[in-house]
């Protein structure tokens, strides 16, 4: 029989090292015939079935969070007709394709930025440290991030004075 079918594929994408979510977003219009059973637009993650798309009047947004392993994926959008009859149809669209792979990156806040020496006290050793490096700039006794050791850093010493 006369069908129409196509796919969509993207080229093996590397995730390799990656340990956080990875999303998949896009845009589609779907206009086919109105019977279930047939005219397939199908949407597959590294060759499995992730979901069958439902016509629409107009463009619709999906979105994805990918439940994947190994060190690369493929994503590929596939409709079939399956049949002869009713194909005159606008058929699918596909646009604004992301993949975006996230990482989340939990660092160490500090709880006491004045404490310069970690023993978990402000006291004379950081306000020593202060005064040793002033006017130094990019150092680690710059408390407040202005670039360079001063006044800002001896009143942050003061005012957090005592344990942390």
């Amino acid at each position: 029989p006369n069908t129409a079918s196509g796919a969509l594929q993207t080229n093996q994408i590397s995730i390799a090292g990656h340990d956080g979510a990875i999303v998949l977003s896009f845009c589609s219009a779907l206009e086919t015939e109105d019977n279930d059973s047939y005219d397939l637009a199908e949407l597959f993650v590294n060759n499995i079935l992730i979901d069958e798309l439902d016509d629409s009047s107009g463009w619709q947004e999906y979105e994805y969070v990918l439940d994947v392993s190994g060190d690369s994926l493929q994503i590929e959008w596939r409709f079939n007709s399956v049949d002869n009859l009713y194909n005159n149809f606008r058929g699918w669209h596909i646009d604004g394709i992301q993949i975006i792979a996230q990482t989340l990156e939990c660092n160490d806040i500090a709880t006491c930025p004045a404490d310069l020496n970690d023993d978990a006290t402000v006291s004379v050793t950081d306000l020593l440290i202060v005064i040793e490096q002033w006017g130094e700039e990019d150092s680690p006794a710059d408390i407040s991030g202005d670039g360079v050791v001063d006044v800002t850093d001896l009143l942050a010493i003061v005012g957090a004075w005592g344990a942390c």
